[in-house]
Parts: structure tokens; sequence; C-alpha cells
């Protein structure tokens, strides 16, 4: 079955900037080889392939030299290769560079120099980024403008919404099931503001126990993803603000939950 590649060529020198930290001193070398091309770990599956033997790609054989973790592509396969590799397997789009990197000498300021040397045209022909400039760009372009950004991030709002639908119609079922307890502390002489607290508190505790089972269920997608090969950061950030969330949509629950807190009046002891 046909594969979709994306091939990266790349100056495979010591003095190469491209995929610095990604490739090791003796993975360079092996890509100076005729037709050698490194690939993701994972993606040996989706080629039916292993280190050392061949594939074919654009009706040319290449072999597979070696594999590192963390280029994975979202379908297709990404390759690394030499220009020299890529001049053979592409040589109708092998001299269309697509990107320059640029290393500069300490003490220089990389945004006055991105400005510097950017295009002033009207029109310009080409951008200039740093490297965090470009990073915004790229998850900018995969979150706003990608099919599976917008639809994740739909699912994303969705799902507080739902959450809070649902933990709200629970919340309103027990204090329906407990309103004569409610009732008779209204008869005790507990204000309705004292009654709300204890709805309020109840949600907060659900929303406690929601951490945790999102906690584990965090590890446990964590270890597959390690399992798979597949790149997951959860940096603090991100672990607080989900923290934070569904703390908020506990408590937005239990707020809507608080209308059968009407029916908690002393007369209803009497029916």
């Amino acid at each position: 079955m046909p594969v979709s590649v994306l091939l990266h060529a790349m100056d495979v020198s010591g003095a190469g900037l491209a995929f610095s930290r990604l490739l090791t001193p003796d993975e360079r070398a092996l890509l100076r080889e005729p037709n050698a091309m490194i690939i993701d770990v994972a993606d040996m599956r989706k080629l039916g392939a292993q280190v050392g033997t061949a594939v074919e790609i654009n009706g040319r054989r290449a072999r597979i030299a070696g594999v590192v973790e963390g280029i994975r592509s979202v379908g297709g396969v990404n390759v690394l290769a030499s220009s020299a590799t890529a001049r053979y397997l592409a040589p109708e789009t092998a001299e269309q560079a697509a990107f320059y990197l640029v290393r500069l000498k300490p003490g220089f300021d990389a945004h006055k120099v991105a400005a510097g040397i950017s295009d002033k045209a009207r029109f310009p022909r080409y951008s200039v980024w740093t490297a965090d400039a470009l990073s915004t760009q790229s998850q900018a372009y995969w979150l706003l403008e990608s099919g599976s950004g917008i639809g994740t991030g739909f699912a994303s709002l969705l799902a507080p919404v739902v959450g809070m639908v649902i933990t709200s119609q629970t919340l309103s079922g027990a204090i329906l099931a407990s309103v004569k307890e409610f009732a008779a502390l209204r008869a005790l002489g507990v204000p309705h503001k004292s009654l709300r607290v204890i709805v309020v508190e109840r949600s907060l505790w659900v929303g406690v126990a929601g951490l945790f089972a999102t906690g584990i269920v965090t590890l446990l997608i964590a270890w597959l993803g390690d399992a798979l090969r597949i790149a997951m950061r959860f940096p603090a950030w991100m672990l607080a603000g989900v923290c934070v969330l569904l703390l908020a949509i506990a408590i937005v629950s239990g707020l809507l939950a608080l209308r059968p807190l009407g029916c908690a009046e002393p007369a209803s002891l009497l029916r």
C-alpha cells in the first residue's frame, strides 16, 4: 500500500544545523552513505521494513540506514536524507530549498537580526523567523488551520459543557433524593445560604474525586503513548490549567444544581 513520504534533505556534515539536537555524529555519518536515509522507529511497521532493508521512494530504491525517535509524522512518514540522496530520490525538487537555518554568534539579538534580513518588499518573497516564532507559527497552524486541530479544539470545548450538564444533573438527583433531609434542616432554622454552601462543597468534593480519576487516566495515556512511541508532553502549566478547569466545572455544576433546593421547604415534610 503506498505511503506518503516527506523527504527532508539536509547538510549531513558536522557543520549542518538541521536536526542538530536529534542526530548524533554517528547517525550523520550513516547519512553520508549512498542512498541512505533515517526514519522514526515507530514508522518501520508503516513501511514494512527494518534497518538495513531497502524501500522504494518515487520509483527509486533507498536503504534504511538507521532509526531515531521524535520525528513521527501524522499520516505519512518523515525521511531524513543527505542532499545527494534527495537529488537521487526526487531530482525535480531537490534543488528547491524550503528553509535555511542560521546560527548567530554570541552577543547578537535574534529578533534584531531577523528584522534586519527580512524582505521589506510590499509582497515579501520569504519570511524570517526566530526559533520560538517558527514554533509558534507551526503550533498555530496545527491548532487553527488543520482539520485535526480544529476537530480537537471543538471536542475540547464541547467536553466541559457536557461535563457540566452531566455533573449538574447528577447533583440535582442527589439533592432531590435528600430533599426531606434538607427540608428538616430548614425547619431547624438553617438558612438557604448554608444549604447552598453544602451543595457547592459537595460539588467540590466531586471535582477533587474527578481530579484523582483524571490523574490516573493521564498516567495511563502517557504510558500508552510511550509504549506506542507517540511523543507527548504534559507541561506544568497545562496540568495546572486542567485542574483549575475541572474544579470550575464542578463549582458551576453545583450552582446549576441549586434549583431543587426550592423544594426543600419545611412544608414538604407534611407530604
